[in-house]
């Protein structure tokens, strides 16, 4: 079963590229969305920011804070002991 999430948002930070010991990279940064969605026949405006990372050669990709992106993934907690949500990104792509 395949359950991503897709989203289209603006980067609002980013982290320096770090590496797993086998030297896998791995990118965090933070997603802003705004959008309206309709909810029940009424639009409903939709604001959040989510921390998000991407790990594998998407990674190594250049990106800067302001870029919009589209990008698909799924969502999980940063960790078991800090149950924040965080969007493991598997696709991106910059949006122009």
């Amino acid at each position: 079963m395949n359950n991503y999430v897709c989203l289209e948002a603006t980067i609002s930070a980013l982290d320096t590229v770090r590496y797993t010991p086998a030297g896998i990279p791995i990118l965090g940064l933070t997603l802003e969305h705004a959008s309206e969605q309709e909810e029940a026949q009424v639009q409903r405006k939709c604001r959040f920011t989510i921390e998000a990372k991407i790990v594998g050669a998407a990674a190594g990709q250049t990106f800067h804070i302001g870029d919009t992106v589209r990008c698909e993934g799924f969502l999980n907690v940063r960790n078991p002991r800090y149950p924040k949500l965080q969007l493991h990104i598997q696709n991106i792509e910059i949006i122009e």
